[in-house]
This record gives structure tokens, sequence and C-alpha cells, in this order.
């Protein structure tokens, strides 16, 4: 906003981008001078954007406090809402600068303070912060193949770290799997783990198809599993699997008719874990494709 005053007329002073009149200055740049002034100080305390003085609409000192009338900014002050009381100073209104009503970038507290949808910026934050998060939701598509029988680790594209858990957390697994390449016995055993931290829920001895939690028979086309995974505490986690399996190439509208569910403790330093794996032991000759994969932290 350009100052009225900043065409004032001086004396002798030197003060850019005032006039400096090297002279006495006359009576009628003295009025000037005044007028200037006067205008600049009504211009910061006109209303522009502040709603308008409505006689109609009740006012609070708490959320409908600021109007504009007669070209000046009013704060509404009074203890008890009223309606139809004109702005004028007294005990229900005080004239103030528009500065009064400035917003301060980033200093939000509260959006609709004192409304029906009142928020603070605290509860924002705390539910921004429990947000449930994808760790990893893609089409993988990866294909790992054994000669001999071993274990074989899907490549994912990225490495999908283990977040911090708290007590009531959960993660939520989802993985499909297709049999590519049937072995002549056997099958494929199936492992979602932490940093080979733990192979097998269920029997402590080393992977292979006949121990794994979860299998996917040489003799069927493909599985679908859920992993539902509970902290408990610091170390003790509750795993639930929930596993649907195919024998024959589905079509669209199949349902899947058989499966298994079962559910242990696992109890293990999570600490130390710093990324997740999906490994498969392959039967020998045999080829099987991780198709989707889905990891989701659900808070609580």
């Amino acid at each position: 906003m350009a100052l009225n005053s900043a065409s004032n007329v001086l004396r002798e002073t030197n003060n850019p981008p005032l006039t400096n009149n090297g002279a006495p200055i006359s009576n009628a740049q003295y009025d000037q001078n005044i007028i200037n002034f006067y205008n600049d100080l009504v211009a910061l305390n006109t209303g522009g954007d502040v709603d308008a003085y409505d006689p109609l609409k009740e006012y609070d000192s708490v959320t409908n406090k600021f109007v504009s009338y007669s070209g000046l900014v009013w704060l509404y002050i009074n203890a008890a809402p009223s309606t139809g009381t004109t702005p004028t100073d007294g005990a229900f209104w005080t004239q103030v600068p528009p500065s009064v009503i400035a917003h301060v970038r980033n200093k939000d507290l509260y959006l609709d303070y004192g409304g029906a949808n009142q928020v603070s910026a605290s509860e924002l934050k705390t539910l921004v912060d429990n947000q449930d998060e994808y760790l990893y939701n893609k089409v993988v598509n990866d294909i790992v193949t054994s000669a001999t029988g071993s274990m074989e680790t899907f490549d994912l594209g990225t490495t999908v770290a283990v977040p911090t858990m708290s007590e009531g957390d959960k993660l939520q697994v989802e993985m499909n799997f297709n049999n590519a390449v049937a072995p002549t016995s056997g099958g494929f055993g199936l492992y979602f783990l932490w940093d080979n931290i733990q192979y097998t829920p269920i029997s402590p001895s080393s992977p292979t198809y006949g121990n794994s939690p979860l299998q996917l028979p040489y003799t069927s086309y493909s599985t679908s599993i859920r992993i539902t995974v509970t902290q408990l505490s610091g170390t003790d986690m509750y795993v639930q699997y929930d596993q649907k399996i195919n024998d024959i190439l589905p079509t669209p509208g199949d349902t899947y008719t058989n499966g298994a569910c079962w559910h242990y403790l696992l109890s293990f330093d999570a600490s130390l874990a710093t990324h997740f794996e999906v490994q498969s032991f392959v039967s020998a000759g045999g080829s099987i494709q991780l198709e989707y994969l889905s990891i989701k932290h659900i808070k609580s």
C-alpha cells in the first residue's frame, strides 16, 4: 500500500523519500502533512476483506468477533453474545487495527476454533502419525528356479524396511504364488521372514518343503496367502496364517474351496531386523512365481 505521508514535506531534515524543502513550511504544506498522516491511519484501520457488520447476526468474543463498520475494524469484547448492537467503542465493541487479525503462517493451533468442527494441530498430527501405511504393494511377477532343491529369494525390486511396531500394531501381508514349472514330487515351501531371523515358526529344523509353514504342492496351480502379525510386546508377536490353494487354473468367478488357517506365538528381538524377505524352498526342477505382494502396517 502506497502511503500518503510518503509525499510529506520536511523543512530541513533529509529522510528520503520525503521531500526536503530546505525552507520554512507553508501553512498549506503543514496542513497537507497532517491530512496525509490522517489518511494513512484511516487506511491502516479499514476493514478491507473483513465481513461487514450484520445487525441480524449474533456476535460473540470467541468465533464471530470481527467486523468492518464505517470503514473501520471492530472487535466484539462483551462476555455475552448479542445481536443488533451497532459497533461503537464501549462495553460491546472496540476499534482495532487489521494487524490484530493478521494470520501468522505455520502458527495455527486450531481449525474452526469454538465451532462444531474444532480440531487442534496436535490432534491432526496424532491422526496423521497413526495412519495405516503400505510398506509394499506391487505386482512382482518374479520367478525362482532350483535344479537341486534349495532356498531361493524373490527379487522385490526394492528393500522393504521393517517399521517400528508399537504394542497393538499389526502387519497384514498378502501374497499370491503360481506354480510356474511343477517338480515331479514335493512342492514349494513358502516363507515370509525378517532378515532370515525366523524361517520355521512351527518346526526348528532347516527350511524345506515339508516343514515350511506355508506350502504349494506340485499338484496345485496357485495359492493365496494372508499373514497377520500382531505386536504383543517388544519381543512377542501373534501370527495368524490363512492360506487358500487352487488345484486348477482359476477362471473369473471361481472361488477357493480348500485351504488352511493356523496361528502361533513368535518371539524374537525385533530390533535386530532391518528388512523383510519372501523366499521359497523349491523342489528340484521346479519354478515358482511370486505374482503379488502387499505389506501393510496397521497402527493401533
